[in-house]
């Protein structure tokens, strides 16, 4: 059986009723902006509004037929995305590269929180243990990616590189492809209609039954 690795990103999660990114505002301010660890130290009150009323939400969404096909096929996901939802789906081998909306971090301690838990979930959540802001265990804009050596490593042992629903423009993840082919690893790539042709050109691959 063929051994896929699959870079998603926030296109697969678009028939999920999740947004991308681009050039959404929220309350006039640019999402991008909004999400800039700059913006996050100097605002945390304002970052904090949009990430409950705007982020959180996103953990009621449901993965589409791309999600669960990939969770059927076994593939290993590489991930750009915040969503949670190829854990939701089934996936048991996934990379996030740009973090999780799970779990909010004290830079201070390194202690995990769930986003969930009462004790933080609300308005500008503070470390119980020394009483610092919290962050989302996100990866904000700013900020470095995390991972990317593993995902090389992955890409290592593939049969193929499955490339969904991404622009390719945002780094470290937009170089897989080219070690993908360094690898001699194949590269397909989906970026429309993912909930249909992911599922398509898994059973292309007699990966899912027909």
């Amino acid at each position: 059986m063929s051994r896929i690795v699959a870079l998603t990103g926030a296109g697969i999660s678009v028939a999920s009723g999740l947004p991308t990114f681009g050039e959404d505002t929220w309350r006039g301010r640019p999402v991008r902006q909004l999400l800039t660890k700059s913006f996050f130290v100097r605002y945390p009150e304002e970052f904090y509004n949009y990430y409950w009323e705007g982020l959180t939400p996103w953990q009621e969404a449901q993965p589409n037929a791309a999600h669960l096909a990939l969770a059927q096929a076994g593939a290993t996901i590489i991930t750009q995305n915040i969503d949670g939802l190829h854990q939701a789906a089934g996936s048991q081998d996934v990379l996030e590269l740009h973090g999780n909306l799970r779990e909010l971090i004290c830079e201070a301690c390194g202690t995990l929180y769930a986003a969930k838990d009462r004790r933080v979930a609300a308005g500008v959540p503070h470390c119980p243990v020394d009483q610092q802001i919290l962050k989302p265990n996100v990866v904000l804009f700013e900020e470095v990616p995390h991972g990317f050596d593993t995902a090389i490593e992955l890409l290592s042992g593939a049969d193929w590189l499955l490339v969904i629903g991404t622009s390719l423009q945002v780094a470290p993840a937009c170089y897989l492809p080219e070690f993908a082919r360094r690898l001699r690893v194949p590269v397909k790539i989906i970026n429309d209609a993912a909930e249909i042709e992911v599922p398509r050109w898994l059973r292309e691959q007699r990966l899912l039954p027909n």
